[in-house]
């Protein structure tokens, strides 16, 4: 690899120093950006460089979110996807918070129950994920058959969760799929043995 000489090399070192520092994000954003597409450059670099510009954009991001849920602090929907931000960047506290204020202010929204649920789970708060997974059901139910296939086959632990909880409920449900969603949630939850 032929390392660049003269401005080339300058414009790598400000870029590198300009990546790394969150005074001018737009500016550390459009610098990793360049790091990022210069094939002379190691990986190792430009790996570092991807991480410096996800971390810019989250910090943008959630200061985006704060300045929307007070542009429109009464839009549930802002506040259920600055809860949804925080929750994928492990942010549960403020995600709980978020969900709350957005039940608070629409207590028929059966989504922000069960986006709460998720957040529950992935804290293994199983009783509080349940009761709003079940409240969610009430509010808004699933078809019987999709959640049964749901509960059986989906990849995610939260969608099959949520699933499952509604099939161990459901009284048209067959017996044996009723046992079987409920054996599958109590090994989740550490009741059990093992699903069948």
């Amino acid at each position: 690899m032929r390392r660049p000489v003269g401005p080339a090399a300058a414009q790598q070192r400000t870029d590198a120093e300009a990546c790394r520092s969150e005074k001018d994000r737009q500016r550390a954003i459009e610098a990793c950006s360049r790091i990022i597409g210069d094939a002379t450059l190691p990986a190792s670099v430009r790996a570092d460089a991807l991480v410096s510009r996800a971390f810019i954009y989250h910090l943008l991001g959630a200061r985006d979110f704060q300045a929307a849920v007070e542009t429109d602090p009464a839009n549930t929907g802002v506040r259920k996807l600055r809860a949804y931000h925080y929750f994928r960047s492990g942010g549960f506290e403020q995600a709980i918070a978020d969900y709350n204020e957005a039940i608070r202010m629409d207590p028929k929204d059966a989504d922000a129950y069960r986006q709460r649920g998720d957040v529950w789970l992935m804290r293994k708060r199983y009783s509080e994920a349940l009761a709003d997974y079940r409240k969610a059901i009430e509010l808004a139910p699933v078809d019987s058959a999709s959640a049964w296939a749901q509960c059986r086959i989906s990849a995610s632990w939260t969608n099959a969760f949520f699933n499952c909880t509604q099939v161990a409920d459901d009284m048209s449900q067959p017996a044996e799929n009723r046992a079987h969603a409920q054996s599958w949630l109590d090994n989740v939850m550490g009741r059990s043995g093992t699903a069948q």
